[in-house]
């Protein structure tokens, strides 16, 4: 079971190895044309307000390029989504790819993913394949999202406090900081 603490209250140190959740990147560097977003601006103030305080502590920010393709992937994906249902962009993403209006997004993108690594330690690929094969059991008998699993066994590996908004962690043996009420109600 997590070990859930409302991030809103907690006082940050230098010695903390922090984990950021895509979703929670997605909240502090967002550039998407569509600004709604499955979270209310009360958490995003949360968070960005914690980001600050966890900067300012010195605290140790990691990331791993598994999360950098999921935030450049989500970014791009709803903003042809966005762009698609306006009749700006054409259907298929992949055609979308090749025109100039991508290519001016995803300059877009890359500078905000770069503010991320500025801030961040990049954590290496240390993935073998007894723990890629234990993580694709949880996915495959317990209906786990694979990429979740993925972050558990990063967090795990390398003694990190996860930092997220996302509801599913709850099984994971984890510190997390978060303010989805979902882990404090939990009887």
């Amino acid at each position: 079971m997590a070990d859930a603490e409302n991030i809103g209250r907690h006082q940050f140190a230098s010695s903390e190895r922090l984990f950021f959740d895509t979703n929670i990147w997605l909240l502090l560097f967002d550039c998407r044309s569509n600004r709604d977003i499955s979270i209310n601006a009360d958490a995003k103030k949360i968070y960005s307000g914690a980001f600050k305080r966890a900067l300012k502590a010195e605290s140790q920010l990691f990331t791993h390029p598994f999360v950098i393709s999921e935030f450049v992937n989500r970014l791009l994906r709803d903003e042809h989504n966005f762009l698609r249902n306006l009749n700006e962009a054409h259907n298929d993403f992949k055609t979308w790819r090749g025109t100039d209006g991508f290519r001016t997004y995803a300059a877009v993108v890359a500078t905000r993913t770069r503010d991320i690594l500025k801030c961040c330690r990049l954590i290496e690929n240390n993935f073998d394949e007894p723990a890629l094969l234990s993580r694709l059991t949880y996915f495959e008998e317990d209906a786990r999202d694979l990429n979740d699993e993925f972050l558990i066994e990063i967090c795990e590996r390398n003694n990190l406090t996860l930092v997220t908004h996302d509801g599913d962690f709850a099984h994971a043996e984890l510190k997390i900081l978060t303010t989805n009420t979902n882990y404090f109600n939990r009887s």
